[in-house]
């Protein structure tokens, strides 16, 4: 069987949740563009890749793996991990592009920068070392 026998953990429906919710975030933060205007009509690059990063790879990824757990799958925790692993790129991505460019209102992304890298880390630690 592809399910997982104790799925009543609140841990694992809180992390299917979080991920459901940081799914639904990408999709809304990136269409406009993390507070810079709809994504579509951006003409700068630097402005640009970040948000479509997160509408193409970062949403999709956070859906299906918040699919995965809350239905109960062992797929959606293997996901999990690499989802995670793009939180933390994608985070250490934003980190190091607000220490060499300093574009407007900068400060307001190193918060949710910072959730999905103590997210990621925090999913990671919890998928690897459960009992």
């Amino acid at each position: 069987m592809n399910y997982i026998r104790n799925n009543n953990k609140p841990a694992e429906k809180n992390y299917g949740y979080l991920f459901l919710l940081t799914g639904i975030f990408c999709v809304v933060s990136s269409l406009f563009a993390w507070g810079s205007g709809w994504l579509f009509s951006i003409d700068s690059l630097d402005l640009f890749l970040l948000p479509m990063s997160d509408l193409v790879v970062t949403a999709p990824l956070s859906l299906i793996t918040s699919s995965g757990i809350l239905n109960g799958r062992r797929w959606g925790f293997k996901v999990g991990l690499i989802t995670a692993g793009v939180y933390i790129f994608g985070s250490i991505q934003v980190f190091i592009t607000l220490y060499w460019q300093s574009t407007p209102y900068s400060y307001l992304w190193i918060l949710p920068a910072s959730f999905g890298l103590v997210f990621a880390i925090s999913f990671i630690s919890y998928t690897l070392f459960k009992k």
